[in-house]
């Protein structure tokens, strides 16, 4: 975080530095599963199937997701691809990770019943003065400065400044489960005591 918003600015980096973590993830991933005692049976498994079984697999899996394996070739075929969606599972924006968040959300709702409450929120980053402050390059909070600003200004400061924009919605959320949901605090919240919650970022 630079005073001048260098990098924040800079329409590439957001795109560079995602590939990178993703590309970080998947070799971190990758050594994980290495270290297991079953990785010396899954190199003798890619070693043992069938490649022409496989690419015929993997055409029916793009035609039909549900596709079931119908021989022994197939069923070694789909423990390959399992093993696989273990390690692109700890890639981040993957759909293995979703997959996985599914999991997590079912899981919760097993446990603890069904959602009492549903929440949408979507601030108006552009009107609120807090997002306008980590957009802009002034070291000290002016409210009073903000507000003079005309609307195509401020929808211009942060359109050219997304990471304040996450910033800004990192904020919210967590003023929201502190505050109105009060979650593990003694006191209860606006919609009483929460036993749990689950959110997620819809792009």
């Amino acid at each position: 975080m630079y005073y001048d918003k260098r990098f924040q600015q800079d329409h590439e980096f957001p795109l560079f530095s995602f590939n990178i973590e993703q590309i970080k993830a998947a070799s971190a991933a990758g050594a994980f599963l290495s270290n297991k005692p079953k990785f010396q049976n899954l190199v003798n498994l890619l070693n043992s199937i069938d490649r022409t079984v496989f690419a015929d697999l993997t055409k029916r899996l793009q035609r039909d997701p549900a596709t079931r394996p119908e021989s022994d070739e197939e069923k070694k075929c789909f423990r390959v691809l399992h093993e696989l969606d273990m390690v692109n599972g700890h890639v981040p924006g993957s759909i293995t990770s979703k997959k996985y968040q599914r999991n997590e959300l079912w899981s919760l709702i097993s446990y603890l019943g069904a959602p009492s409450w549903f929440l949408t929120f979507a601030p108006a980053d552009n009107d609120h003065p807090v997002c306008l402050y980590y957009a802009g390059c002034d070291t000290a909070f002016d409210n009073e400065k903000i507000s003079l600003l005309k609307s195509s200004d401020r929808f211009r400061q942060v359109a050219q400044n997304p990471v304040a924009s996450a910033r800004f919605f990192h904020f919210l959320v967590k003023l929201l489960i502190e505050e109105i949901l009060a979650y593990g605090k003694d006191t209860p919240g606006l919609f009483g005591d929460v036993n749990a919650y689950y959110g997620t970022v819809e792009q």
